[in-house]
């Protein structure tokens, strides 16, 4: 009955929010003549000069900061007036709500001063401006129609992928959707709609498409080989997680003297050989699946030992080769020609890693949401669809306007699930 709900409001929500894109599309094609131009602009790439170490911290710090500016205004005393006093740290269940809900209610100044931090640290350290992570008005009212486009076609086969694979691999809810039915001051709502529909579509398109992906096209064979590690990382942390839940269970939260269904049937359901493999089963075919990517570009591109390393194209021999025993014009002519195909030869060689990118930045953004198994299943076809709109307009426009929606259209199913369920 609760899954039937559930479906059900999703069906709403979807109903609902592709009746709102339509009509904003219906408009910005009559009163916007910038929309009616060519949805998809000629292909190209969007400089970028910021490095793997730069990558790296900007990928702690989008982790960490929120957590500290939290912890700040915990010290502070900031929430005690609004959800009341911090219970006993010997309460485990009881404490880990109240921290969720102090994140919640400070997620607007931890994305303004993390998004802030950011930018700040990459125009320091390599002059990233913001259109180099896509973020510009130009040809906004196209990206913001194809992002419209996308999620009408994208939501339901994401969503029930995810419903499929939720009746084989049962798992935990996102750590969102479990404080929708803990909290209890209706205000609180606004800011998980925030978290929501603002803060995770700005600054994970931010993070992922537009820093990790513009660094994943041009980075050296280590930094491949990090992101694999780190996919690999995340779907043994969900196996580590089901394991210490096993030794070690937690007690049931109780909502106002009643547990949720899903919470009862995650503790009675036993756990089972396919629900501790498959975390790190699906990791490993991701990752199988990028090095297969990685092995098609050396064969085609017939890649030397320290092209590999360096995963650079060293320029062709014939292109250095000294023009002896012809004529000035034969020279100037073969000159040309290796010029040429060496052209084309490099931007094949950037379309490839551009490519490679798309994967590599999707499946690390789906193993990222790893708390939410077995999300990233159904996550990573979506990072897919967010990376190719990312790569083929080189704007994170139409990935955030598709992420806003999708978020919108689970916000509002759980919406009205939560409030029917009490």
């Amino acid at each position: 009955m609760d899954r039937l709900n559930e479906l059900t409001w999703y069906a709403i929500a979807y109903a609902w929010v592709v009746g709102v894109a339509i009509l904003g599309i219906v408009a910005a094609w009559l009163l916007a003549p910038t929309s009616r131009r060519a949805w998809l602009p000629i292909a190209r790439l969007r400089p970028g000069a910021w490095i793997g170490r730069d990558t790296f911290f900007v990928f702690c710090v989008y982790h960490g900061l929120p957590m500290v500016i939290t912890a700040t205004l915990f010290q502070m005393g900031f929430f005690t007036p609004l959800i009341g006093p911090a219970p006993d740290r010997s309460a485990l269940t009881d404490s880990a709500i109240y921290i969720n809900r102090c994140q919640n209610i400070a997620s607007p100044l931890g994305f303004t001063l993390t998004l802030g931090t950011i930018f700040f640290i990459l125009y320091a350290r390599s002059g990233t401006r913001l259109h180099h992570f896509g973020l510009s008005w130009t040809r906004l009212w196209p990206n913001v129609g194809l992002g419209l486009v996308a999620a009408m076609g994208a939501i339901p086969v994401v969503i029930g992928l995810h419903m499929l694979v939720q009746f084989v691999l049962p798992g935990r809810d996102h750590s969102l959707t479990t404080l929708s039915r803990l909290v209890r001051n209706d205000w609180e709502w606004w800011f998980i709609g925030f978290q929501v529909v603002i803060v995770a579509p700005i600054m994970e398109e931010v993070v992922f498409r537009g820093l990790i992906q513009g660094w994943l096209r041009r980075a050296s064979l280590s930094g491949h080989l990090v992101v694999c590690a780190i996919v690999v990382l995340f779907g043994l942390m969900v196996i580590a997680e089901k394991a210490a839940l096993v030794v070690a269970p937690t007690e049931d939260v109780q909502v106002e003297n009643k547990a949720p269904a899903d919470a009862k049937k995650a503790a009675t359901r036993p756990a089972t050989v396919i629900d501790y493999l498959a975390p790190g089963v699906v990791a490993l075919l991701l990752v199988g699946g990028y090095a297969w990517l990685m092995l098609r570009i050396i064969l085609q591109f017939e890649l030397r030992e320290g092209e590999i390393q360096h995963w650079q194209l060293d320029p062709l021999e014939e292109s250095l080769a000294p023009q002896a025993g012809l004529s000035e014009d034969d020279a100037r002519e073969r000159r040309r020609i290796a010029c040429e195909q060496e052209e084309l030869r490099q931007r094949d060689w950037s379309n490839a890693n551009a490519q490679l990118a798309w994967f590599g930045t999707a499946m690390l953004f789906a193993m990222v949401h790893y708390g939410a198994w077995p999300a990233p299943i159904s996550l990573m076809p979506l990072g897919l669809i967010f990376g190719w709109l990312a790569w083929r307009t080189q704007s994170l426009i139409a990935p955030i306007v598709l992420h806003a929606v999708f978020n919108l259209t689970s916000f509002i199913a759980l919406y009205g699930t939560v409030m029917e369920s009490r």
